[in-house]
């Protein structure tokens, strides 16, 4: 089950990434490209280059947490809007 933090928010990484990295780059991603606190309790949801895949990860109490998913249709349509939070 998953415990959300209070005013925890979930930011949309709008440049893809490379789908093989793992959980440890992409928080390190957050604090240097992002300038975020990765130990915040935040969202942060990454598309792989080819966008079939996104990697949310996030700080748990216990540490850093990752779910790779894939999209059942094949490839995830990324949209020409852009979003600032």
């Amino acid at each position: 089950m998953l415990g959300l933090v209070s005013g925890a928010r979930t930011f949309v990484v709008t440049q893809p990434v490379d789908g093989r990295k793992r959980a440890d780059s992409l928080m390190a991603m957050v604090r240097d490209v992002l300038m975020h606190d990765p130990l915040s309790g935040h969202f942060y949801v990454f598309f792989t280059r080819r966008c079939d895949g996104v990697r949310i990860v996030y700080w748990d109490r216990d540490g850093i947490a990752s779910g790779p998913s894939a999209s059942s249709a094949g490839a995830f349509i990324r949209s020409s809007r852009r979003m600032v939070a």
